[in-house]
């Protein structure tokens, strides 16, 4: 019996740890006021203005003083926070910054120029009708792609070794051109929410690898820190899509002249989603487990999670080893080496003022999701996902991960509740 010309996959995605995938907006304090724990975002333009207000607004704005406009936002945070859109849970730490910093000088340059507190929060990718966040499937593409790599290179070592400038020209000789690209035979939608999502603002906070001693002491050495919007751990199936993997005929009419140059090679072709997802987990899961002990020998990863985590892969080993369940890494601050090949990464280091960067095959550092941006304990890792390929049934030991892992869901669902019932 002939091969069928498109084979379909139904995928669910459960986030396993935050996730951030940006859309290259910001929320500003413009357009957003954050009250009792909840940031509110609005349009300024669709707030109800009373008079007086609008007068304020005027006279704010016409003076051009970021720190007057911002004052005058957080003065009527109760009449944006009726126009919002969106309701986002912040930690507390978070909004405590917000009430120090809104409004007021950071600092003073010389000359006398002052400079304002910018107080900025990186949005995660959403849909700008429904405001509810997505993953994109170029995003699952990329994973997928990162790992066939790898099996290549691991079979067909590259000789010479590439170098960080011509990363183009090795993927090319193993994926081929454009047209010849095996990958261009997998078509996959991006994964939408099946439910209400939750998000949440945190803090990306940036930490050595290694432990920096200084006079004998341990010290905790950290680089600067963000503020991001992240969809949370703990969310069972809320993300659903569709992908195809085309396979080529045998014959083709018309006849192709140059099927080498317009056609994948066959090593190249992805014979099934599950054989990918065996690759992805053959990349993801030694990868996983590599930055888990190192965070864990650092004493900065959240204990129960990583214990709850481990024991969730272990109990989901037969599905990961067939390829009907993968493990991937999504988004921002998911670290180099989890988008980089193993032995062949060129990984840019940045260094002091005025020095040339360096390339090495790992990072120094790693950004941690945390409530706080002193925090140095309970921290946990961004990206990580678990992905079902046509599941036949629920899957209980994730259920009962999710189940474990999902207690801080209670307040963002709270959150949501509160504000569709304020626009009705």
């Amino acid at each position: 019996m002939s091969q069928a010309f498109l084979t379909p996959y139904r995928l669910f995605l459960t986030p396993l740890s935050p996730i951030h995938l940006g859309s290259g907006e910001d929320y500003e304090p413009t357009n957003y006021v954050i009250s009792d724990g909840v940031l509110y975002a609005f349009d300024p333009a669709q707030a109800a203005l009373n008079p007086q207000q609008r007068s304020e607004l005027q006279e704010a704005t016409q003076s051009g003083k970021i720190d007057r406009i911002q004052q005058y936002f957080d003065k009527h945070a109760q009449t944006f926070a009726d126009s919002a859109y969106k309701a986002v849970a912040v930690s507390t730490a978070l909004e405590n910054e917000y009430k120090e910093r809104i409004g007021k000088v950071a600092n003073r340059e010389t000359g006398g120029k002052n400079v304002y507190n910018r107080l900025d929060i990186e949005r995660t990718i959403a849909n700008p009708i429904t405001h509810q966040p997505y993953i994109p499937g170029s995003a699952f593409k990329g994973c997928l792609r990162t790992a066939l790599l790898e099996r290549m290179a691991r079979a067909h070592p590259p000789q010479p070794k590439p170098t960080s400038r011509d990363a183009g020209r090795f993927e090319g000789n193993y994926l081929g051109s454009f047209a010849s690209d095996g990958l261009r035979l997998l078509k996959t939608a991006d994964f939408m929410p099946a439910g209400d999502v939750a998000t949440q603002i945190q803090y990306a906070t940036n930490h050595k690898k290694k432990r920096v001693v200084k006079d004998g002491k341990t010290v905790e050495a950290k680089g600067v820190t963000g503020r991001r919007e992240t969809i949370q751990h703990g969310q069972y199936r809320v993300f659903a899509a569709t992908c195809t993997i085309q396979h080529l005929l045998l014959q083709h009419h018309p006849h192709i002249k140059q099927p080498q140059k317009s056609l994948p090679e066959n090593r190249a072709q992805p014979e099934s989603l599950q054989q990918l997802a065996i690759d992805a987990n053959r990349y993801h899961i030694k990868r996983f487990e590599q930055e888990c002990s190192q965070l864990e020998e650092r004493n900065l990863i959240a204990p129960d999670w990583l214990r709850h985590t481990r024991n969730l892969l272990a109990q989901l080993t037969p599905q990961l080893q067939k390829g009907s369940m993968m493990l991937v890494r999504l988004g921002k601050h998911g670290g180099a080496e989890s988008k980089t090949i193993n032995g062949l990464a060129q990984i840019k280091i940045m260094q002091g003022k005025g020095q040339k960067p360096v390339f090495e095959p790992k990072t120094k550092t790693v950004w941690l999701a945390a409530q706080s941006a002193a925090e140095t304990h309970g921290l946990l890792p961004f990206g990580w996902a678990l992905i079902e390929i046509d599941p036949p049934s629920d899957n209980n030991a994730l259920q009962q991960w999710c189940q474990h892992n999902s207690s801080h869901l209670a307040a963002i669902r709270s959150i949501h509740a509160a504000l569709a019932e304020r626009r009705q």
